[in-house]
């Protein structure tokens, strides 16, 4: 995975300058401008998402609906939610899971409107 420092690193300037290109924030020359967008292109930079959200230091909640249908699926479903838990935990990101009885359009909105924060 192509970082910050490698963009830096090739395009021979420092890694703010590579950041602000980035975040388009403060002030660049076009020239390094140019050189930096460059090297990005060139290497297919994409961001860590993963990463960006640890820097950013906030707990992410996800919820996760499904109803309460005893099948070989909703087991799988179930291992695959219990399984991105344990992984992303460490990232600050937890998953609330609301298991219906059955498919209710209106209790999944009801859940969904109580656990909205703006």
């Amino acid at each position: 995975m192509v970082t910050i420092d490698d963009i830096a690193r090739i395009a021979g300037v420092g890694r703010g300058t590579v950041d602000r290109v980035i975040h388009n924030r403060g002030r660049v020359s076009k020239d390094t401008y140019d050189k930096v967008v460059k090297v990005i292109k060139e290497l297919d930079y994409k961001p860590n998402i993963a990463a960006r959200m640890l820097g950013k230091r906030k707990d992410l909640k996800i919820a996760v609906i499904y109803h309460n249908y005893e099948s070989d699926f909703w087991n799988q479903v179930e291992s695959g939610i219990a399984k991105a838990e344990s992984e992303y935990a460490p990232m600050g990101i937890r998953i609330d899971r609301f298991v219906l009885e059955k498919i209710n359009q209106k209790k999944q909105e009801e859940v969904l409107r109580s656990r909205m924060t703006v």
